[in-house]
Order: C-alpha cells, then structure tokens, then sequence
C-alpha cells in the first residue's frame, strides 16, 4: 500500500512537472532565451523563436541562428560575461507580451531592455518581427 502511494505521489509530480514546463510565461522565455544566446546556444535558442522563422532560416545557404548565437556570445564575452538576468516587468495584452529585463554584465555594465514576445502556436515566443501587428 505504501508503495501504491509513493507511486501515485511520484506520477502526480511528474506530471504536474510537465505542464508547468510546457507553459511557460513571457518573463521566463525571455529570460531563457537571452540566457540561450549570450551562451552561444543556437539550438536552445530556437526552442524560443516562432516557427515560420526557423523555417524560413533553413532555406538559407548558411545558419543564421547559429551565427545570431555566436555574435550575441561574443558580445558576451567581451562584456565579461552575463553575471545576472532580471525580469523587471512583464505586461501581456492578449497575443503579445513586454518583458523588461536587467541584464548586468561582468564587467560592471547594466543594461535595461524590452523585449517583445508574441503567442504562437500556444506558446510564448521572442517576436523576430516586432514592428508588426
């Protein structure tokens, strides 16, 4: 009997595990893909950017994401490094998200930025496109 519990207790957390990872906010995806980039992680990245524009990258002769990556990686590098991400502010009107992050760089700079998110598929994803809709 105790077994029987321990193994419902176990699948019920599993569970509840996996719904909380498949919805995640604004603030959590964009803080995950900044995270991603600044690590020079193109194949993380692209669990975070819209379909249709991952589709449209690999039509093209070389990989855009991996060189977005290694730009935004280097970029990094040269800072010193992400020491933190914090989510300010996160504002949703309907279909679209502001995220408001505090990005501090290991050589001392701080930078505040918005980034644009949108629904897509039913997941929240970085708006490519922002000047849109």
């Amino acid at each position: 009997m105790v077994l029987r519990c321990l193994v419902v207790i176990g699948l019920s957390l599993f569970v509840l595990a996996l719904g909380v990872g498949c919805d995640q906010g604004p603030g959590a995806v964009a803080s995950a893909a900044l995270r991603a980039s600044v690590a020079g992680d193109a194949e993380a990245l692209k669990r975070y950017m819209p379909k249709e524009v991952i589709e449209e990258a690999k039509k093209l002769p070389i990989d855009v994401v991996s060189q977005m990556a290694s730009m935004m990686k280097a970029n990094a590098d040269r800072m010193g490094g992400l020491k933190s991400l914090t989510v300010l502010s996160e504002k949703v009107d309907g279909d679209r998200a502001t995220v408001k992050v505090k990005t501090v760089w290991g050589n001392g700079q701080e930078e505040t930025e918005d980034v644009g998110l949108i629904r897509s598929d039913g997941r929240w994803v970085i708006d490519m496109l922002p000047g849109r809709g």
